[in-house]
């Protein structure tokens, strides 16, 4: 892919990636102009911005290609009809919280509590490669009550993510 097209590229999905700032559950927008019949082929790009996981990627890859495998869409490492790119984040960060705590006597007390959260953020997009269009794009920004980061969490999460993208017919 020539350096325009990545530039190009590259800026919606830091932007994307920014704007997943959200807790909400999963936005996500389907192009009116998502066509199956235009589409066999589909590659994958992880753009690596900041924050952004390559630990994480061959599990996300292997996820998204199986979710549109079953589509019926075709893999290809080379030059496709679709292209997948995506920023994956994970990070744990400590909140405090305070609880009330009433003794015996009466007498009321916050009691300071540390915690500790995983928090997931993904903006994906999938775009027309001949014309850079959007056709599908997601943004998740949520905390995860069980960060058992399994193969199988990620192939179940990603056929969801991707449950509104046209099968090919």
């Amino acid at each position: 892919m020539e350096a325009s097209m990545r530039h190009a590229l590259l800026l919606p999905s830091v932007l994307l990636l920014a704007a997943c700032a959200s807790p909400d559950g999963p936005q996500v927008e389907l192009s009116p102009t998502a066509s199956a019949r235009s589409y066999a082929s589909f590659s994958i790009e992880p753009v690596r911005v900041a924050g952004h996981r390559q630990d994480l990627e061959e599990r996300f890859d292997h996820a998204v290609r199986r979710a549109l495998e079953a589509k019926g869409y075709q893999f290809s490492d080379g030059i496709a009809d679709l292209k997948v790119i995506y920023a994956l984040g994970l990070e744990s960060q400590t909140n405090v919280a305070q609880r009330p705590l009433i003794t015996s006597e009466g007498s009321a007390w916050s009691q300071i509590e540390m915690t500790q959260e995983d928090n997931a953020r993904l903006a994906l997009r999938i775009l027309d490669s001949r014309d850079g269009r959007v056709l599908f794009q997601a943004q998740i920004n949520r905390q995860l009550h069980d960060p058992q980061l399994t193969q199988e969490r990620f192939d179940q999460g990603v056929a969801e993510l991707l449950a509104e993208f046209p099968p090919r017919r």
